[in-house]
Order: C-alpha cells, then sequence, then structure tokens
C-alpha cells in the first residue's frame, strides 16, 4: 500500500486575520520519506522562507511567542527534508549544519521555557 502524495494544504498564519496571506508559512512541511513533486517542494519552501523573513520587517508587527515558535519548527522541517532530498549535495550539507543549529535552538528555547515554568510554579499567587 502505498502513501497518498503529499500536498502543501495546511497553512499557519504567522499575524491571524491576515487576509493577504503575506505572513502565510506551512504548518506542515513534508517527512523526507514522503511522496512529493520536488519543484512544488522547493516553491513552498522559498516562499516560507520569504514570509518568515517579511515577518521579521520593521514595517511590521513582530510575531508573537506562538508564531516564532511555528517559524523555527517550519524552518526545521525544511533544513530536515532539503538535508536529504535536495537534488545538490552542496545544499544537502549545508542543510545538515543548519538542521543541527535549529536542533540548538530548540533545545535553548525549550529550557528556558521549562525554567521560566518552574519558577513561575513556585511563586505564589499574586
Amino acid at each position: 500500500m502505498s502513501k497518498e502524495p503529499f500536498t502543501f494544504r495546511n497553512k499557519y498564519h504567522v499575524f491571524p486575520g491576515d487576509i493577504l496571506d503575506y505572513y502565510v508559512i506551512n504548518a506542515e512541511v513534508p517527512k523526507p520519506d514522503d511522496q512529493v513533486d520536488i519543484d512544488e517542494a522547493l516553491d513552498e519552501w522559498k516562499r516560507d522562507v520569504r514570509n518568515a523573513d517579511d515577518s521579521y520587517q520593521p514595517w511590521g508587527a513582530q510575531p508573537n511567542t506562538e508564531g516564532n515558535w511555528r517559524i523555527l519548527l517550519n524552518h526545521r522541517a525544511w533544513c530536515l527534508f532539503w538535508s536529504i532530498r535536495h537534488p545538490s549535495a552542496a545544499v544537502r550539507e549545508l542543510q545538515k549544519l543548519l538542521l543541527q543549529e535549529f536542533n540548538e535552538s530548540i533545545e535553548r528555547v525549550t529550557a528556558k521555557a521549562r525554567a521560566a515554568l518552574q519558577r513561575r510554579l513556585r511563586e505564589p499567587p499574586s
């Protein structure tokens, strides 16, 4: 039984209410073993990178905590995908390095969030 081809249907709006979809990224990125059109994946990847970058430009609002986290996870997922599936060996190697950096960033953010939660749980209610 073969898997269904991956489709880029599930989107995340970095800024809710963005009716023009300027700041939309894929909520799901294909896994390295998913059946996916590579040209479409390249287009979606470029769009995610551009839209995430635009989310941090000085002319607009900054993403909230959830938006930042989703962007981080989106970029990490793309690095994982392209570290295996990109047609260029040089790009695959670069994506492997970036994947390691994203994993380290996620570990740091997770540790800080846990520490903040632990502090909050120890504080008496105000």
